[in-house]
């Protein structure tokens, strides 16, 4: 029942219907989450399908990270570093913020003026584009709303005059981060924006 079906009888008036790949796909999507799935049949009468999902447990963190979610406005992600632009979706998202991510540097300004978010957490280094300029452009475009910036920085980190800070950002980590730290600074920055 769950192995992938494939009809060979294609004429529009095949005998039996096909149960196709449903069954399948759901079971293979389980088990990736270490789950499972049962069936119990009766003939005549049905067929009841259980899907067993594990929790999904996040790391040890204060009380404060679970309830300290704020839906209003939103948060908008410029990076394009796809590990690390889901590591910063998923903690936000877990928290309860609202987050869109733009990969694309060169647009990120116009997007920004768009959405009007609360706070900007910038990749220094971008495709297409550079953080340093983002920075400066974001703060010579006129926004509706008070703007926070975090920015991200490579290990090295940066030299005077190019560090996140004299250009223009309101706070700045280095990669690696812990997102416990993270966290807390997004939590700062927007309770600056929202008193």
């Amino acid at each position: 029942m769950f192995q992938k079906f494939q009809q060979l009888d294609t004429s529009h008036d095949r005998e039996y219907e096909g149960t196709g790949l449903g069954l399948a796909l759901t079971q293979q999507l389980l088990e990736l989450h270490g789950g499972w799935i049962e069936v119990e049949s009766t003939v005549g009468v049905g067929s009841v399908f259980t899907a067993w999902v594990p929790a999904q447990l996040l790391p040890a963190a204060p009380l404060a990270f679970v309830s300290a979610g704020n839906t209003q406005g939103q948060i908008v992600l410029i990076a394009h570093q796809e590990e690390t632009a889901k590591i910063i979706c998923d903690l936000l998202t877990t928290a309860g913020y609202q987050v869109i991510w733009i990969m694309d540097g060169l647009s990120a300004v116009a997007q920004v003026q768009l959405l009007q978010p609360q706070l900007v957490i910038l990749e220094m280094q971008l495709s297409g584009a550079d953080g340093t300029e983002v920075i400066l452009q974001l703060r010579r475009t006129p926004l509706a709303k008070p703007l926070k910036i975090l920015s991200l920085s490579p290990p090295d980190g940066c030299t005077h005059p190019c560090h996140p800070l004299t250009v223009g950002a309101d706070d700045y980590m280095s990669y690696p981060f812990q997102p416990q730290e993270l966290f807390h600074k997004i939590v700062a920055l927007l309770a600056l924006v929202n008193p």
